[in-house]
């Protein structure tokens, strides 16, 4: 039988022990803690190494057209092992569309077959690196059947893919069959009507932003012109006009009119951002968010405390992979 001073000895060494247990059971927490943060720390610098390298390799790919940084980058070990489900396979897909992009557009169609299969062997399911590895086997003679029925199945499944659309309405015109490539155009047609946005800068606001922008659809003008119909604050100094997401536009002679005062806008004059020019047109090559920005000049100025009336008249053609179609000949059918 326990003795009054053996039960307070047995109790207080019990404390002991749970103190211990909790400090212990605490450290421990602490250094896990400790390990995650440095853990998460290194994968934060990891992920920016990453992010940097593939900011470079896609800045000199835009500047110079040539796919060559690219496909080292991608080539590379830390690049080749990332797969669907890691963090960074988000920018490796973003260097994949870019490349199968700029191979596609100059017909380098043995290496887009084998990118896009790499694309492919990593998400059998994405529909873009389907898109462009049909096309690429399309232009193989022994496979050209393949690719053609491969495009048009997937087309039928999932149409308001940008690149099913393209690719095959391209085929279609290859094979001469302009109708059912006028029938792909019509419902890429619609996109370009009317996914267009405006941002404006002001006097008192020398940023862009939500709250001050509209969105816009082109309307008919004479013969082959489409006019943007807008109205903006009498303080404003600048105009930034977004083309519809991803798409491949060719803009001809642009036109300002700002009340009764029209003039020519040269293409020298105005400020790009995913887009280039091109023997005095105004070109737009799939990217996410093409815009040009109009001078302070071009959208003059106003003594009115209303607002203003602008019109811009634009010759606009849909880029089909080297086929060109005038939105006007489509506008009334759509």
């Amino acid at each position: 039988m326990l003795t009054r001073f053996s039960a307070k000895a047995f109790a207080n060494g019990l404390f002991a022990l749970i103190a211990i247990a909790i400090l212990l059971s605490f450290a421990s927490d602490r250094r896990d803690g400790a390990l995650n943060a440095i853990r998460d720390f290194w994968v934060d610098v990891y992920m920016e190494s990453l992010k940097d390298e593939a900011k470079a390799a896609l800045a000199l790919e835009r500047k110079t057209g040539d796919p060559t940084p690219l496909i080292h980058l991608l080539e590379s070990p830390s690049w080749e092992k990332l797969r669907l489900g890691d963090r960074a396979y988000s920018i490796k897909r973003t260097m994949l569309t870019r490349l199968c992009i700029n191979l596609q557009q100059q017909g380098d169609y043995e290496r887009l077959i084998k990118w896009s299969g790499v694309w492919l062997s990593m998400n059998d399911r994405n529909l873009d690196a389907r898109a462009f590895w049909f096309d690429g086997i399309r232009h193989v003679p022994e496979r050209e059947k393949e690719g053609f029925e491969g495009l048009i199945a997937n087309y039928h499944d999932f149409p308001q893919n940008l690149y099913l659309q393209r690719f095959l309405a391209a085929a279609y015109l290859d094979r001469g069959d302009t109708d059912a490539a006028a029938n792909i155009a019509r419902s890429m047609v619609r996109q370009v009507l009317s996914d267009w946005q405006i941002f404006w800068t002001t006097s008192d606001s020398d940023f862009f932003s939500e709250s001050r922008s509209a969105r816009i659809a082109l309307s008919r003008g004479g013969d082959a012109e489409v006019t943007l119909h807008f109205d903006l604050p009498a303080n404003t100094t600048t105009v930034r006009i977004d083309l519809p997401r991803n798409s491949h536009l060719r803009i001809h002679n642009l036109q300002s009119e700002i009340g009764e005062v029209r003039r020519e806008v040269t293409f020298n004059e105005v400020r790009l951002s995913q887009m280039r020019r091109e023997r005095e047109t105004l070109v737009a090559f799939g990217w996410e968010d093409p815009y040009f920005v109009l001078p302070i000049e071009s959208i003059g100025q106003t003594n009115s405390d209303a607002e203003i009336a602008v019109t811009l008249r634009l010759q606009i053609s849909v880029v089909i992979l080297g086929h060109e179609l005038g939105v006007t000949e489509l506008f009334d059918q759509t």
